[in-house]
Protein backbone atom coordinates (compact mmCIF):
# COMPACT_ATOMS: atom_id res chain seq x y z
CA UNK A 1 0.00 0.00 0.00
CA UNK A 2 0.76 3.39 -0.54
CA UNK A 3 1.33 6.12 1.74
CA UNK A 4 -1.83 7.50 1.79
CA UNK A 5 -3.74 3.92 1.28
CA UNK A 6 -2.09 3.05 4.55
CA UNK A 7 -2.89 6.15 6.33
CA UNK A 8 -6.31 5.73 5.32
CA UNK A 9 -6.80 2.04 6.10
CA UNK A 10 -5.31 2.99 9.75
CA UNK A 11 -8.15 5.54 10.30
CA UNK A 12 -10.67 3.18 9.70
CA UNK A 13 -8.89 0.96 12.13
CA UNK A 14 -9.51 0.78 16.25
CA UNK A 15 -7.26 2.56 18.05
CA UNK A 16 -5.82 -0.40 19.63
CA UNK A 17 -5.18 -2.35 16.34
CA UNK A 18 -3.69 0.69 14.28
CA UNK A 19 0.20 0.42 14.06
CA UNK A 20 1.92 3.08 15.95
CA UNK A 21 5.50 4.15 15.04
CA UNK A 22 7.18 5.83 17.63
CA UNK A 23 10.34 4.95 17.08
CA UNK A 24 11.41 8.24 15.93
CA UNK A 25 9.17 9.82 18.93
CA UNK A 26 11.37 11.83 21.44
CA UNK A 27 10.26 11.97 25.16
CA UNK A 28 8.96 15.55 25.19
CA UNK A 29 6.54 14.24 22.14
CA UNK A 30 4.65 11.93 24.56
CA UNK A 31 4.71 14.21 27.34
CA UNK A 32 3.84 17.34 25.82
CA UNK A 33 0.85 15.68 23.99
CA UNK A 34 -0.53 14.00 27.00
CA UNK A 35 -0.84 17.52 28.92
CA UNK A 36 -2.94 18.96 26.03
CA UNK A 37 -5.87 15.80 26.04
CA UNK A 38 -8.57 17.07 28.13
CA UNK A 39 -9.24 13.97 30.20
CA UNK A 40 -5.90 14.21 31.73
CA UNK A 41 -5.98 18.01 32.47
CA UNK A 42 -9.33 17.07 33.74
CA UNK A 43 -7.77 14.38 36.41
CA UNK A 44 -5.30 16.43 36.82
CA UNK A 45 -7.20 19.59 37.96
CA UNK A 46 -9.75 17.05 40.37
CA UNK A 47 -6.72 15.63 41.93
CA UNK A 48 -5.27 18.56 42.91
CA UNK A 49 -8.15 19.54 44.67
CA UNK A 50 -7.24 19.50 48.63
CA UNK A 51 -9.79 16.91 50.16
CA UNK A 52 -12.12 18.56 52.78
Amino acid sequence: MSGSHTAKAQADLPFRKRSHDLDRTTLREPIVSAFQHHTIMAHLALTSRPAG
